[in-house]
């Protein structure tokens, strides 16, 4: 029987901790996040400071990285990919966790 294939759509805040906590949780289970950007658990608390320059290293908005994930936990990280679909195997005892967060609202003018 092949072990339980966790995905996580979404790799910043929710789902970079959401990651961590099921390895806790199921120490042998399969996890695997997509993330559409190419940056995962970075501090978004820290965005405007980025934006009004009194943070100008992106870099030190990042929390970790996909080799972090990998080494630390053994959990995948895809980055960059855009997940438009899921096809579901028969038979599996996978799940599908959704931490994609929201887009800015924009204003009209």
């Amino acid at each position: 029987m092949s072990r339980q294939r966790i995905l996580i759509i979404g790799g910043v805040a929710g789902g970079a901790t959401c990651a961590v906590r099921i390895r806790r949780l199921y120490e042998h289970c399969e996890i695997i996040i997509f993330e559409m950007g190419s940056y995962v658990s970075f501090a978004n608390c820290g965005l405007p400071y980025f934006i009004g320059d009194v943070i100008v290293d992106e870099e030190k908005l990042l929390v970790a990285t996909p080799a972090l994930f990998e080494n630390r936990f053994n959990i995948r990280v895809c980055t960059d990919p855009q997940v438009l679909s899921i096809a579901v195997s028969p038979g599996r005892d996978d799940s599908l966790q959704k931490a994609q967060g929201n887009l800015p609202i924009r204003s009209a003018r």
